[in-house]
């Protein structure tokens, strides 16, 4: 969020999310990889959107950890369930810090 707003690409809140994927995925992917977060392999937009879905959801105890599309929706701004279903076979290796 702070690399958003320091470039002037901050997205507002209510802006439509396929219009935000189609625009800034590419972009987002890119510098995704510069981000030291996960090896190197593993930085792709996708992966990124996935690590970070898993981690609200292990840290938020009201979440089922088994059936929570609703709670994906919400967090990502993306209703696509293929999409969604897709982030949620992404496995958070164990050790792994899921906050900061």
């Amino acid at each position: 969020m702070d690399w958003l707003d320091k470039h002037g690409k901050r997205i507002e809140r209510d802006a439509d999310p396929e219009l935000v994927n189609r625009r800034w995925s590419k972009t987002l992917n890119q510098h995704a990889k510069q981000w030291d977060i996960f090896p190197e392999s593993d930085r792709t937009y996708h992966k990124f959107r996935a690590a970070y879905l898993r981690a609200c959801v292990e840290n938020d105890p009201t979440v089922d950890k088994y059936d929570f599309t609703d709670y994906a929706k919400d967090i990502l701004g993306d209703d696509d369930e293929s999409t969604i279903n897709a982030y949620k076979r992404y496995e958070i290796k164990a050790g792994s810090i899921t906050k900061l």
